[in-house]
């Protein structure tokens, strides 16, 4: 796998995935109050607002619950077949994220690692949704792009936002961006004056970013350009 190939996963992934690893205590504490009105099963107990006060969560939070600890132990038994890792935590959702935090970097060499990690970042974007405290997903669209293309950024400024992208920034970084622009699938531009004897960084519209690696990728599943993708 290399940082040109949409199908691997990029530090940019990894970073994400990590940013929602850490989201996990808060947000099990705070599933675990809208369910119950206690910080755990058993634990001390905290007052219940009243009924008018309540916000509104959703009734499915047990199941949303049941399908994020699933989906954590399901990475955990992978990365334990596939990398010969064992498990040694507890069997909390925040113990188990823990050590997933620790062990980030096996998706990367595991052929299912792209599945993985996008289930996991899937699920714990559900239940922030559920809990009222996640950005909405950018979507790749011609208005989108449109917009994007108000921003000017070099390929190192593409790179950290891409987790912040969604499926559209998933394989974005400064070499997929290089590497687009020497195939001729992206335009930019940079300052003649070297810095410092340092040549200038290459800019980019954002739009136009997201726009060529859509392409590129498109052309790719379709089977119609493979040493484009």
């Amino acid at each position: 796998m290399t940082d040109d190939d949409p199908d691997s996963l990029t530090r940019a992934d990894i970073d994400e995935l990590a940013a929602k690893l850490d989201l996990l205590p808060d947000l099990e504490r705070e599933m675990a109050i809208a369910l119950t009105g206690t910080t755990r099963p058993g634990g001390p107990g905290v007052r219940r607002p009243a009924p008018s006060s309540r916000p509104p969560y959703p009734i499915h939070i047990e199941e949303l619950l049941a399908a994020l600890h699933a989906t954590l132990l399901a990475t955990v038994r992978a990365i334990e077949r596939d990398r010969g890792a064992v498990y040694d935590s507890g069997a909390s959702i925040t113990a188990v994220g823990a050590w997933l935090l620790r062990y980030r970097f096996a998706l990367q060499l595991m052929a299912s690692g792209v599945e993985l990690r996008d289930q996991l970042v899937a699920i714990i974007d559900r239940c922030s949704r559920a809990m009222n405290h996640v950005e909405p997903e950018y979507v790749y669209s011609e208005a989108r792009v449109k917009k994007a293309n108000r921003k000017v950024v070099t390929g190192p400024q593409v790179e950290k936002l891409a987790y912040k992208l969604g499926d559209c920034g998933r394989g974005l970084n400064r070499k997929r961006v290089t590497y687009l622009r020497r195939r001729g699938l992206l335009a930019g531009w940079r300052d003649s004056t070297p810095i410092g004897g340092v040549e200038p960084e290459w800019k980019y519209r954002l739009g136009d970013v997201l726009a060529a690696h859509q392409k590129a990728r498109s052309y790719k599943q379709s089977g119609q350009g493979r040493t484009v993708g």
